[in-house]
Protein backbone atom coordinates (compact mmCIF):
# COMPACT_ATOMS: atom_id res chain seq x y z
CA UNK A 1 0.00 0.00 0.00
CA UNK A 2 1.49 3.38 -1.08
CA UNK A 3 1.83 5.94 1.71
CA UNK A 4 -0.98 8.72 0.25
CA UNK A 5 -3.50 5.46 0.40
CA UNK A 6 -2.22 4.39 4.10
CA UNK A 7 -2.89 8.02 5.01
CA UNK A 8 -6.61 8.40 3.40
CA UNK A 9 -7.43 4.92 5.12
CA UNK A 10 -6.48 6.36 8.43
CA UNK A 11 -8.17 9.68 7.97
CA UNK A 12 -11.51 7.32 7.23
CA UNK A 13 -10.58 5.29 10.52
CA UNK A 14 -10.22 8.03 12.63
CA UNK A 15 -13.55 9.77 11.73
CA UNK A 16 -15.27 7.05 12.93
CA UNK A 17 -17.26 7.49 16.20
CA UNK A 18 -16.10 3.64 17.48
CA UNK A 19 -13.05 2.42 18.62
CA UNK A 20 -11.32 0.23 16.40
CA UNK A 21 -8.20 -2.07 17.64
CA UNK A 22 -5.99 -4.77 16.51
CA UNK A 23 -4.93 -7.27 18.85
CA UNK A 24 -2.84 -9.86 18.83
CA UNK A 25 -3.90 -13.24 20.05
CA UNK A 26 -2.80 -12.50 23.89
CA UNK A 27 -5.05 -9.06 24.02
CA UNK A 28 -2.04 -6.59 23.26
CA UNK A 29 -3.55 -3.49 21.36
CA UNK A 30 -0.92 -3.04 18.72
CA UNK A 31 -3.22 -0.50 16.94
CA UNK A 32 -6.19 1.52 17.11
CA UNK A 33 -8.02 4.97 15.24
CA UNK A 34 -8.88 8.04 16.87
CA UNK A 35 -11.99 7.41 19.21
CA UNK A 36 -10.10 4.02 20.42
CA UNK A 37 -7.71 5.84 22.78
CA UNK A 38 -10.29 8.73 23.52
CA UNK A 39 -12.78 7.00 24.59
CA UNK A 40 -10.65 5.47 27.17
CA UNK A 41 -9.18 8.18 28.34
CA UNK A 42 -5.62 7.62 26.78
CA UNK A 43 -2.94 8.65 24.43
CA UNK A 44 -2.26 6.60 21.61
CA UNK A 45 1.30 6.37 22.45
CA UNK A 46 -0.26 5.28 25.93
CA UNK A 47 -2.82 2.45 24.36
CA UNK A 48 -0.43 0.53 22.53
CA UNK A 49 1.61 -0.10 25.84
CA UNK A 50 -1.88 -1.75 27.28
CA UNK A 51 -3.28 -4.90 26.95
CA UNK A 52 -7.11 -5.24 26.99
CA UNK A 53 -6.78 -6.63 30.78
CA UNK A 54 -6.31 -3.02 31.42
CA UNK A 55 -9.57 -2.03 29.88
CA UNK A 56 -11.82 -3.88 31.64
CA UNK A 57 -12.29 -3.74 35.58
CA UNK A 58 -10.17 -5.68 38.33
CA UNK A 59 -12.80 -8.38 39.15
CA UNK A 60 -13.66 -9.36 35.35
CA UNK A 61 -9.57 -9.82 34.37
CA UNK A 62 -10.34 -13.58 35.45
CA UNK A 63 -12.96 -14.22 32.60
CA UNK A 64 -10.28 -13.21 29.90
CA UNK A 65 -8.31 -15.91 28.68
CA UNK A 66 -4.64 -15.74 28.18
CA UNK A 67 -5.14 -16.61 24.70
CA UNK A 68 -8.22 -15.50 22.89
CA UNK A 69 -9.60 -18.54 21.24
CA UNK A 70 -11.28 -18.38 17.92
CA UNK A 71 -14.84 -18.65 19.26
CA UNK A 72 -14.61 -15.65 21.26
CA UNK A 73 -14.60 -13.79 18.07
CA UNK A 74 -18.71 -12.20 17.97
CA UNK A 75 -18.38 -11.81 13.66
CA UNK A 76 -21.79 -10.34 13.25
CA UNK A 77 -22.90 -10.54 16.67
CA UNK A 78 -22.72 -7.07 19.37
CA UNK A 79 -22.39 -7.83 22.68
CA UNK A 80 -22.61 -6.04 25.61
CA UNK A 81 -19.57 -5.21 27.94
CA UNK A 82 -18.22 -2.72 31.06
CA UNK A 83 -14.88 -1.34 30.34
CA UNK A 84 -12.62 1.29 32.23
CA UNK A 85 -11.53 4.20 31.73
CA UNK A 86 -7.65 5.78 32.82
CA UNK A 87 -9.61 7.43 35.06
CA UNK A 88 -11.19 4.55 36.91
CA UNK A 89 -14.41 5.16 35.46
CA UNK A 90 -16.82 2.13 34.57
CA UNK A 91 -18.79 2.93 31.74
CA UNK A 92 -20.96 0.34 29.07
CA UNK A 93 -19.84 -0.93 25.73
CA UNK A 94 -21.38 -2.98 22.68
CA UNK A 95 -18.68 -4.33 20.85
CA UNK A 96 -18.29 -6.40 17.63
CA UNK A 97 -15.23 -8.56 17.19
CA UNK A 98 -13.50 -10.65 14.44
CA UNK A 99 -10.51 -12.54 13.61
CA UNK A 100 -8.12 -11.17 10.26
CA UNK A 101 -4.72 -12.08 8.76
CA UNK A 102 -2.90 -9.47 8.33
CA UNK A 103 0.74 -10.04 6.60
CA UNK A 104 0.34 -13.69 7.37
CA UNK A 105 -0.20 -13.27 11.37
CA UNK A 106 -3.29 -13.53 13.07
CA UNK A 107 -5.11 -10.64 14.47
CA UNK A 108 -8.06 -9.81 16.72
CA UNK A 109 -10.15 -6.41 15.32
CA UNK A 110 -12.40 -5.33 17.50
CA UNK A 111 -14.94 -2.24 17.02
CA UNK A 112 -16.19 -0.84 19.89
CA UNK A 113 -19.03 1.87 20.76
CA UNK A 114 -19.97 3.60 24.28
CA UNK A 115 -23.66 3.10 24.84
CA UNK A 116 -23.27 4.95 28.44
CA UNK A 117 -25.75 7.27 27.10
CA UNK A 118 -27.83 4.69 25.53
CA UNK A 119 -28.06 2.31 28.67
CA UNK A 120 -28.92 5.21 31.00
CA UNK A 121 -31.64 6.17 28.73
CA UNK A 122 -32.76 2.85 29.18
CA UNK A 123 -32.58 2.59 32.66
CA UNK A 124 -34.73 5.73 33.02
CA UNK A 125 -37.38 4.07 30.91
CA UNK A 126 -37.54 1.35 33.14
CA UNK A 127 -37.77 3.72 36.14
CA UNK A 128 -40.64 5.94 34.44
CA UNK A 129 -42.31 2.72 34.00
CA UNK A 130 -42.47 1.34 37.52
CA UNK A 131 -42.34 4.33 39.48
CA UNK A 132 -45.13 6.85 40.59
CA UNK A 133 -44.48 10.04 39.06
CA UNK A 134 -44.80 12.57 41.77
CA UNK A 135 -43.38 10.28 44.85
CA UNK A 136 -40.88 8.32 43.17
CA UNK A 137 -41.85 5.30 44.52
CA UNK A 138 -43.37 2.27 42.75
CA UNK A 139 -46.68 2.87 40.95
CA UNK A 140 -49.82 0.88 41.78
CA UNK A 141 -49.36 -1.40 38.42
CA UNK A 142 -45.82 -2.61 39.79
CA UNK A 143 -47.19 -3.15 43.29
CA UNK A 144 -50.23 -5.38 42.19
CA UNK A 145 -47.65 -7.35 40.43
CA UNK A 146 -45.31 -7.43 43.49
CA UNK A 147 -48.53 -8.73 45.70
CA UNK A 148 -49.02 -11.44 43.57
CA UNK A 149 -45.72 -12.68 43.24
CA UNK A 150 -45.34 -12.70 47.16
CA UNK A 151 -48.42 -14.64 47.20
CA UNK A 152 -47.37 -17.05 45.11
CA UNK A 153 -43.72 -17.15 46.35
CA UNK A 154 -45.07 -17.75 50.81
CA UNK A 155 -47.47 -20.44 48.53
CA UNK A 156 -44.58 -22.66 47.64
CA UNK A 157 -41.99 -21.77 50.07
CA UNK A 158 -43.67 -22.15 53.95
CA UNK A 159 -42.91 -19.09 55.28
CA UNK A 160 -45.25 -16.03 55.49
CA UNK A 161 -45.80 -12.26 54.67
CA UNK A 162 -47.40 -8.88 55.44
CA UNK A 163 -48.82 -6.28 54.01
CA UNK A 164 -50.16 -3.15 55.39
CA UNK A 165 -52.57 -0.80 53.26
CA UNK A 166 -52.11 3.24 54.78
CA UNK A 167 -54.07 6.18 54.09
CA UNK A 168 -53.49 9.61 54.91
CA UNK A 169 -56.55 11.06 57.23
CA UNK A 170 -58.51 13.77 56.11
CA UNK A 171 -56.14 14.46 53.38
CA UNK A 172 -59.13 16.25 51.54
CA UNK A 173 -58.88 18.71 53.85
CA UNK A 174 -55.43 19.48 53.22
CA UNK A 175 -56.00 20.10 49.51
CA UNK A 176 -58.97 22.23 50.32
CA UNK A 177 -57.39 24.15 52.87
CA UNK A 178 -53.86 24.50 51.53
CA UNK A 179 -54.14 24.15 47.66
CA UNK A 180 -53.29 20.88 46.10
CA UNK A 181 -49.53 22.21 45.29
CA UNK A 182 -48.93 21.89 48.84
CA UNK A 183 -51.12 18.48 49.32
CA UNK A 184 -48.74 17.03 46.63
CA UNK A 185 -45.54 18.21 48.97
CA UNK A 186 -47.47 16.11 51.73
CA UNK A 187 -47.61 13.28 49.49
CA UNK A 188 -44.22 13.50 48.44
CA UNK A 189 -42.75 13.72 52.19
CA UNK A 190 -45.11 10.98 53.18
CA UNK A 191 -43.61 8.50 50.63
CA UNK A 192 -39.84 9.84 51.64
CA UNK A 193 -40.69 9.48 55.87
CA UNK A 194 -41.77 5.81 55.32
CA UNK A 195 -39.07 4.70 52.59
CA UNK A 196 -36.88 5.70 55.26
CA UNK A 197 -38.52 3.58 57.71
CA UNK A 198 -39.05 0.80 56.18
CA UNK A 199 -35.86 -1.99 55.48
CA UNK A 200 -34.02 -2.41 51.39
CA UNK A 201 -36.45 -5.82 51.09
CA UNK A 202 -40.10 -4.03 51.98
CA UNK A 203 -42.13 -2.87 49.04
CA UNK A 204 -43.57 0.20 48.95
CA UNK A 205 -45.88 1.25 45.95
CA UNK A 206 -49.03 4.56 45.92
CA UNK A 207 -52.00 2.40 44.55
CA UNK A 208 -54.05 5.81 44.06
CA UNK A 209 -54.52 9.18 45.73
CA UNK A 210 -53.51 8.98 49.33
CA UNK A 211 -53.84 5.41 49.69
CA UNK A 212 -50.26 3.37 49.75
CA UNK A 213 -49.42 -0.04 50.18
CA UNK A 214 -46.60 -1.58 51.83
CA UNK A 215 -44.90 -5.16 51.49
CA UNK A 216 -42.87 -7.06 53.90
CA UNK A 217 -41.44 -10.07 52.66
CA UNK A 218 -40.88 -13.21 54.48
CA UNK A 219 -42.05 -10.99 58.10
CA UNK A 220 -44.84 -11.68 60.59
CA UNK A 221 -47.47 -9.60 61.86
CA UNK A 222 -45.56 -8.52 65.14
CA UNK A 223 -42.65 -7.36 63.10
CA UNK A 224 -44.30 -5.82 60.21
CA UNK A 225 -46.46 -3.76 63.00
CA UNK A 226 -43.37 -2.45 64.70
CA UNK A 227 -42.40 -1.07 61.40
CA UNK A 228 -45.34 1.19 60.86
CA UNK A 229 -45.49 2.00 64.67
CA UNK A 230 -41.77 3.40 63.75
CA UNK A 231 -43.30 4.96 60.82
CA UNK A 232 -45.89 6.84 62.70
CA UNK A 233 -43.54 7.94 65.18
CA UNK A 234 -41.37 9.84 62.41
CA UNK A 235 -44.27 11.35 61.16
CA UNK A 236 -45.33 12.79 64.30
CA UNK A 237 -42.40 14.53 64.76
CA UNK A 238 -41.45 15.88 60.80
CA UNK A 239 -41.62 19.41 60.37
CA UNK A 240 -43.85 20.77 57.68
CA UNK A 241 -43.67 24.06 55.59
CA UNK A 242 -46.72 24.90 57.71
CA UNK A 243 -46.71 25.93 61.39
CA UNK A 244 -48.36 23.49 63.78
CA UNK A 245 -49.28 21.28 60.34
CA UNK A 246 -49.58 17.73 61.11
CA UNK A 247 -50.79 14.71 59.66
CA UNK A 248 -51.81 11.20 60.61
CA UNK A 249 -52.88 8.08 58.92
CA UNK A 250 -55.10 5.17 59.24
CA UNK A 251 -53.94 1.46 58.45
CA UNK A 252 -55.20 -2.41 57.86
CA UNK A 253 -52.24 -4.36 58.71
CA UNK A 254 -52.45 -8.86 57.78
CA UNK A 255 -49.83 -11.75 57.77
CA UNK A 256 -50.62 -14.30 55.14
CA UNK A 257 -48.59 -17.87 55.88
CA UNK A 258 -48.16 -20.24 53.13
CA UNK A 259 -51.74 -22.25 53.50
CA UNK A 260 -53.85 -19.17 53.60
CA UNK A 261 -51.54 -17.94 50.91
CA UNK A 262 -53.13 -21.08 48.34
CA UNK A 263 -56.41 -20.02 48.59
CA UNK A 264 -55.90 -15.98 48.24
CA UNK A 265 -55.83 -13.79 45.40
CA UNK A 266 -54.09 -10.19 45.08
CA UNK A 267 -57.72 -8.51 45.25
CA UNK A 268 -58.44 -11.14 48.01
CA UNK A 269 -55.29 -9.58 49.96
CA UNK A 270 -55.97 -5.84 48.93
CA UNK A 271 -59.40 -6.04 50.42
CA UNK A 272 -58.65 -7.78 53.66
CA UNK A 273 -56.48 -4.59 54.34
CA UNK A 274 -58.47 -2.11 53.23
CA UNK A 275 -61.60 -3.10 55.10
CA UNK A 276 -59.25 -2.78 58.24
CA UNK A 277 -57.94 0.35 57.10
CA UNK A 278 -61.94 1.44 57.02
CA UNK A 279 -62.51 0.41 60.80
CA UNK A 280 -59.46 2.37 61.62
CA UNK A 281 -61.11 5.13 60.20
CA UNK A 282 -64.35 4.75 61.02
CA UNK A 283 -63.58 3.99 64.50
CA UNK A 284 -61.35 7.20 65.46
CA UNK A 285 -58.31 7.52 62.64
CA UNK A 286 -54.96 7.23 63.06
CA UNK A 287 -54.94 3.92 63.64
CA UNK A 288 -53.43 0.50 62.69
CA UNK A 289 -55.98 -1.83 62.59
CA UNK A 290 -54.37 -5.64 62.29
CA UNK A 291 -55.99 -9.55 61.76
CA UNK A 292 -53.81 -13.13 61.57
Amino acid sequence: MTKKKEKIYRNLLDLSLDGIYIEDQYGNILDCNLSGHEIFGYTKEEMLNLNVKDLIPYELIHTFPKIIPDDMATDKDFIERINKKKDGTLFHTEINSKYINIDGEKRFIVFMRDITERKNLEKNLIEISLKDELTKIYNRKYIIDQIKNEIFLTAYNNYCFSMALLDIDDFKKVNDSFGHLFGDEVLIKFSNIITKNIRETDLFGRIGGEEFIIIFPNTPLKKSYGILARIKKSLNSALWEKRDFKITFSAGLTQLNYEEAKNFTYKEAIKLVDDLMYQAKTSGKNKILYSK
